[in-house]
């Protein structure tokens, strides 16, 4: 990839180690190349932080808070910000996770649904509004990313029964100190029939489509 091949990054929240690495890579852009950040709704502030920006950065950055409902073509790819609360309807504000974006990434018939940190309140609410206006098969989706790296907190039932995933991942440090993933959550996934990456197990996971077959592939292999 060249730096003017990168168009768009989305930020699911702000939170380090979900948008830290995105500064890094906005800076290996050349001046003229730059991607345009999508972020969740937490205000410019909290994105330049998380970013470690400069004040020469922060006026160079192209930052723009998601609507929900948005969509992008992206090289044939389509793009959804499907969940984007907005400050005042956040449950609360402390830890930051209520403001998670969701976005579903689709190419072809494949599909992968991102939830950030997306607590079990927010994916309530998330299935309410969906269901209220007859759209809750747009949830669905072949590949999930396990909201909140495994917390027993979310990956609610009701939520992966409305996703159904055909594979799930899960991003969370090797004997990290919070015990990501919880046995529920995997307990949760297993009972579908899905099928599990995590990558404190088995590092890096990539997934080749070509919209209609998908493959994985992780560190390990």
């Amino acid at each position: 990839m060249r730096p003017g091949d990168l168009t768009h990054i989305f930020l699911s929240h702000a939170h380090a180690d979900h948008a830290g690495g995105a500064g890094a890579v906005w800076r290996w852009q050349g001046r003229e190349e730059k991607a345009r950040l999508l972020t969740a709704g937490e205000g410019k502030a909290a994105y330049e932080a998380a970013l470690f920006l400069s004040g020469r950065e922060k006026a160079m950055i192209d930052m723009t808070a998601a609507e929900a409902g948005a969509v992008f073509d992206i090289d044939g790819v389509k793009v959804e910000s499907l969940w984007v609360p907005a400050p005042g309807r956040a449950a609360s504000s402390k830890g930051g996770n209520e403001y998670s974006m969701v976005v579903k990434v689709t190419a072809g018939r494949v599909s992968f649904l991102f939830t950030g940190d997306l607590p079990g309140t927010g994916e309530a609410e998330l299935l309410r509004e969906y269901r209220a206006g007859n759209k809750a098969s747009s949830l669905k989706a072949a590949v999930l990313q396990v909201p909140h790296h495994g917390s027993n907190s979310s990956a609610t039932e009701e939520f992966i029964q409305a996703v159904d995933p055909v594979v799930a991942v899960v991003s969370a440090g090797f004997q990290n100190y919070f015990g990501h993933p919880h046995k529920a959550v995997l307990e949760r996934l297993n009972s579908r029939g899905c099928q599990v990456f995590r990558t404190d197990l088995e590092g890096a996971v990539v997934f080749h489509t070509d919209g209609r077959r998908l493959t994985v592939e992780t560190f390990n292999d």
